[in-house]
């Protein structure tokens, strides 16, 4: 087996990886324009909806959140349905601050202690929220403790969306959901490291005699 047949293997062990992979870099591709260059030209054009739209398709890349927290601002004070907007403004908000809490992680492997970035695990939950279409009700969880929202975003809820029943940290309410995004990411890991010894075995090993 050649190299490049065990570093085939490795990758085949975890398609679902390339493959949400090559669906981002597809999403990150506007037209053939960098997608964080096209929101930026978007927002300078003043065309805050369509930027939006780019931002949306982008997550969940960090960046994609900033930038649509600022054009749901500037379409909230172009006027229009506030509700709407503060509504969708706080769910993404929320949803940033749960994914982007922890910045880097780490866990055991059989060789010990590994570390990544934060977003390794960030990927996996995003995915799973949006299969299971996973709501932040405002009600419940409030605006105190969203690190995302500024003054003028909260004192804007208050005033269209009235007193939250509670304060809650969002990352604290999904932090089940988040330990065990840390335990996909090692279990993705370890997966990967054993197809990888397993095809590095294969191939350093003396050819049989016949």
């Amino acid at each position: 087996m050649a190299l490049h047949d065990a570093i085939k293997a490795r990758q085949t062990a975890t398609a679902h990886f390339w493959r949400d992979e090559i669906a981002l870099r597809q999403r990150l591709n506007v037209g053939g324009e960098f997608w964080a260059d096209a929101v930026a030209r978007l927002k300078r054009e003043k065309r805050y909806m369509e930027a939006a739209v780019l931002c949306r398709q982008a997550m969940p890349v960090p960046a994609a959140y900033e930038h649509l927290l600022i054009c749901l601002r500037k379409l909230y004070k172009k006027g229009g349905d506030n509700r709407l907007l503060l509504g969708e403004l706080y769910a993404y908000a929320v949803e940033a601050d749960v994914l982007f809490r922890i910045p880097y992680v780490e866990f055991q492997t059989a060789a010990g202690t590994r570390g990544l970035p934060g977003f390794n695990v960030a990927s996996i939950v995003w995915q799973w929220l949006k299969e299971q279409a996973v709501v932040f009700p405002y009600k419940e969880f409030g605006y105190e403790k969203v690190t995302t929202l500024n003054k003028t975003d909260r004192t804007r809820l208050a005033l269209e969306l009235g007193a939250p029943m509670a304060q809650e940290d969002p990352f604290d309410v999904l932090r089940p959901l988040w330990d065990r995004g840390v335990e996909e990411l090692a279990r993705r890991e370890a997966e990967m490291d054993r197809a990888f010894r397993a095809s590095l075995k294969e191939l350093l090993s003396p050819p049989k005699r016949q």
